[in-house]
């Protein structure tokens, strides 16, 4: 939630340009709000694969960012 937090800030500040990866942090975060409401959000069962997917996906985006800045940087 804070990379997506972080790139939702980003983007209504005009730095960064919305893209597919915050199509699917939305898509996630809705995807959680809907589980929670209809059944309940249950951190270790099958249904709450999808957003843990989504957060391996921000993980690597955030992985591969810092390591692009500091290969550009050395």
């Amino acid at each position: 939630m804070l990379i997506a937090l972080a790139r939702a800030l980003a983007i209504t500040s005009k730095r960064i340009r919305f893209n597919l990866l915050d199509s699917i942090n939305i898509a996630a975060v809705i995807y959680a709000a809907a589980l929670a409401s209809a059944y309940q959000f249950d951190s270790t069962s099958y249904l709450a694969l999808l957003v843990h997917l989504i957060a391996i996906i921000n993980i690597g985006w955030a992985w591969m960012t810092l390591v692009e800045t500091r290969a550009l940087n050395a």
